[in-house]
């Protein structure tokens, strides 16, 4: 990147080309450039390419940045250069929590608008700063609006986008904001923050109350006009709402469902064709049939004390609760357990999470021959019905177990330190738990051919080699970047949305059109709920 000479400035104003000097600054991640504009009495909120410099330093990771610039700045110097430009436009006046001056550019509250970006650094130092704006001003202190921020985030995310699983990623999201911005002010390190405890610090410790989670259904009905909820996500929320209310599911009855009866080797061979990776599972998968297969030969039978239940420990995205589902089919074929089945995962829970209490939780349970329960993160959110639903379905398990002559084979599925407390507070689990498997994250050959698989099935497309590369580099960044504990594995793949191109080939290309954002899941689905605040 070449230096340019600062232009000379002078007496009465500054030099116009200044104003190009600060833009390159901003654009190329140049301080020094940024620094001689504003010397130069450059206005701190002067547009870059129709933004506001700040959205342009957050909004755009190095991944979205020119291949020039790429090239000419490690990741690591273009994110610290980022960091170096933004306080240095805090130190020079920038403010973020004033409504717009530039009616015509779309922000409304800027740092609800920089909410949409993935850079947690900078991210929590403009929270910071509009919180201090807020209070200096006089008034509460500045706290993101969930509503203008999903309104904002599903501008251009597509027709097909799972509205209600939005929502709950973005408020998610926002919760992990707000506690790492409390963090920031119970621990001042900055100048700026010890300020702001020492002047304001009643209204502080009122900001730094749990953060509570607005009602999903105000939210969808505020982002459709009068009446026009679509159907499937009306009925989704009444389910969320009262799940035996008339509406949606009317009997417990209905969340139990009959698995098919299948031959064990078909089983096996879904098993092999739709997993990646879980090596060890699969093979205990094999056993269980070989043992089974040696037993009727030796006219052995089963110990009515062996235990088939099993605990499935790891990140999101490794196939935990998928591959307990067909260890269930597997049980069945090998009538080791009986065809009634229950499950609780992602796809259901959260419908179920408000509208079941715990009665309605324990009589499904007591009708099941294989429950297979993925346990969430605990969700708080000011509500004690929905507080912490894996603690609500442990419950009512416990409470189905009594007086059953015959336990259940139980699953459990979810992060490691999730499944160690549930495990540790109820003892009585236990017995019904016969293995217990810790997986690791997935590897990069694991996501090459997920992504040679999500390709291929959706849209029959392959995929060449310098393009798989920059792919799975770009997963590999995510994964460093967040952290190991928000890193969801194969869902980088699974959520990538199709795009059309010119050959039955993805090329680099093809690849640098598509915007890495979109590759991972689309802009806010991927991005929001992993970036690790």
């Amino acid at each position: 990147m070449a230096d340019s000479v600062a232009p000379v400035v002078s007496e009465t104003g500054f030099d116009p080309g200044m104003i190009n000097e600060f833009k390159k600054g901003i654009f190329y991640r140049d301080p020094e450039r940024v620094k001689r504009a504003l010397d130069a009495k450059v206005e701190v909120d002067t547009p870059v390419k129709g933004r506001h410099p700040l959205h342009m330093l957050i909004g755009f990771d190095h991944s979205d940045m020119p291949e020039d610039i790429r090239r000419s700045i490690s990741e690591d110097d273009f994110e610290a250069r980022t960091t170096a430009i933004v306080n240095m436009l805090f130190d020079h006046g920038a403010k973020v929590a004033e409504p717009e001056k530039y009616t015509t550019r779309n922000f409304n509250v800027l740092a609800d608008r920089l909410l949409l970006a993935d850079n947690l650094v900078d991210l929590s130092t403009v929270v910071v700063h509009a919180i201090d704006e807020s209070l200096t001003q006089g008034g509460k202190p500045y706290q993101p609006d969930p509503k203008k921020v999903i309104q904002a985030s599903l501008q251009g995310a597509g027709e097909n986008v799972d509205i209600i699983g939005h929502v709950n990623s973005v408020l998610t999201a926002l919760e992990r904001l707000h506690n790492t911005v409390v963090a920031r002010l119970q621990n001042p390190t900055s100048d700026l923050e010890k300020q702001i405890v020492a002047q304001h610090g009643p209204q502080v410790r009122e900001f730094t109350k749990p953060f509570r989670r607005p009602p999903v259904r105000s939210i969808i009905e505020d982002l459709f006009p009068q009446g026009q909820v679509p159907p499937e996500v009306d009925d989704a929320l009444t389910q969320m709402s009262g799940a035996f209310s008339g509406r949606g599911r009317s009997s417990p009855g209905e969340y139990v469902t009959q698995i098919e009866k299948k031959t064990a080797q078909q089983v096996l061979t879904e098993i092999k064709d739709s997993f990646v990776g879980l090596t060890e599972l699969k093979n205990e998968a094999r056993s269980l049939v070989f043992r089974q297969s040696f037993d009727a030969v030796t006219k052995d039978t089963a110990s009515p004390d062996r235990v088939y239940g099993e605990v499935i420990m790891g990140n999101e995205g490794l196939g935990k609760s998928e591959f307990l589902r067909k260890k269930a089919e597997l049980l069945v074929a090998l009538d080791l357990a009986g065809d009634k089945y229950v499950e609780f995962s992602q796809r259901n829970s959260g419908a179920a999470s408000i509208g079941l209490p715990p009665k309605a939780l324990a009589a499904i349970f007591a009708q099941a021959d294989i429950i297979n329960l993925e346990i969430p993160e605990p969700i708080h959110d000011g509500r004690a019905d929905i507080a912490d639903f894996g603690k609500r379905l442990i419950g009512a398990l416990q409470l189905s177990l009594e007086g059953r002559e015959k336990p259940p084979v139980l699953f459990l599925s979810g992060k490691p330190e999730t499944i160690g407390e549930i495990l540790s507070n109820n003892p009585a689990l236990k017995p019904l738990i016969g293995g217990y498997t810790k997986l690791e994250d997935m590897t990069a050959d694991d996501l090459s051919q997920i992504l040679e698989r999500k390709l291929k099935n959706d849209y029959k497309l392959t995929i060449d080699n310098d393009a798989r590369e920059y792919v799975l580099k770009a997963i590999e960044n995510t994964r460093k970047d967040i952290g190991s504990k928000d890193f969801t594995n194969a869902y980088e793949i699974a959520n990538m949305p199709g795009e059309e191109v010119g050959s039955r080939i993805l090329t680099l290309v093809d690849v640098n059109a598509l915007n890495l954002r979109k590759i991972l899941a689309g802009p806010l689905l991927a991005k929001i709920p992993s970036i690790g605040f």
